[in-house]
């Protein structure tokens, strides 16, 4: 039985790059524990819903520039 972290290890190599790079600018900034406490954002990568993942991005504890930026990573990667 796969565990949660190899399913997403294998859904994470079909994301499109600027949605990968989207993860990692969030994991970088509040590190993967952070990262896991965005369940929705998460599960709508994993369907390929990018312009809720933008929408979902948020974090409270960074700036309105780099929310945008990671929000627009994810947009891009519907185009992908």
């Amino acid at each position: 039985m796969s565990t949660p972290s190899r399913r997403s290890a294998r859904a994470w190599t079909g994301y499109p790059e600027s949605g990968q790079q989207a993860l990692v600018a969030m994991a970088y900034n509040l590190g993967v524990g952070g990262l896991m406490k965005f369940p929705k954002m998460l599960a709508v990568c994993a369907a390929g819903d990018w312009e809720t993942a933008a929408t979902e991005c948020r974090r409270n504890c960074i700036g309105d520039d780099r929310n945008a930026k990671t929000a627009a990573l994810f947009r891009q990667a519907r185009t992908a």
